[in-house]
């Protein structure tokens, strides 16, 4: 287990950048969509969020234009799931512009029910 950054849990989300891995060749959709999962539980995106991010999916962006953006989710190790924008920024390149956390719903009734106020 990687230990985490003392830095605010994204506290500024910078722009991190992601190579496609094809060796010259130009990237299909297909690429982008596996890179940028691998992309998202590496060191890179470890070492500017301090959180282990787990079982990333991606869906498969709708072209390979410069600027198409494609989502991400994948499960932190701090409990929270995130959600992910990718957007494509060059031939074999992409940047990760933004990360979401998503708050866990509440799973008992009681918890999810309005309170009620009496008259």
């Amino acid at each position: 287990m990687r230990s985490r950054a003392s830095t605010g849990v994204l506290a500024a989300v910078g722009v991190i950048a992601g190579a496609v891995s094809l060796g010259g060749c130009a990237a299909d959709t297909e690429q982008y969509q596996s890179d940028a999962e691998q992309f998202l539980g590496g060191e890179e995106v470890f070492a500017a969020y301090g959180i282990d991010f787990r079982d990333p999916v991606c869906s498969v962006p709708t072209s390979t234009t410069v600027g198409t953006s494609f989502a991400c989710t994948a499960h932190g190790d701090d409990g929270l799931t995130y959600d992910f924008t990718m957007q494509i920024s060059g031939e074999n390149s992409f940047v990760l512009t933004s990360v979401t956390p998503l708050y866990p719903v509440p799973t008992t009734p009681e918890a999810s029910a309005p309170s009620s106020v009496a008259p």
